[in-house]
């Protein structure tokens, strides 16, 4: 998401109803499970040593792709 686009949501969170403010506090709530979750998984995990797909030694990190590294 682009910078200004969350900051204009951030601004709308202050005329959300009760309601909605709770509902929004659940849904973030998931969301940090999922990240230490990923987290978890990622420390546990080796980094590579081979692609898997062609076996090729030399590899560099790619960014990231639902919460997880990539690697090209």
């Amino acid at each position: 998401m682009k910078a200004s686009t969350f900051k204009k949501l951030l601004e709308q969170v202050a005329v959300l109803s009760k309601r909605q403010r709770e509902q929004l506090l659940q849904v973030l709530r998931s969301t940090v499970g999922l990240d230490r979750f990923t987290e978890v998984i990622e420390q546990a995990k080796p980094a590579p040593t081979c692609c898997p797909a062609c076996g090729a030694a030399r590899f560099h990190r790619h960014g990231r792709a639902h919460g997880l590294q990539r690697y090209r």
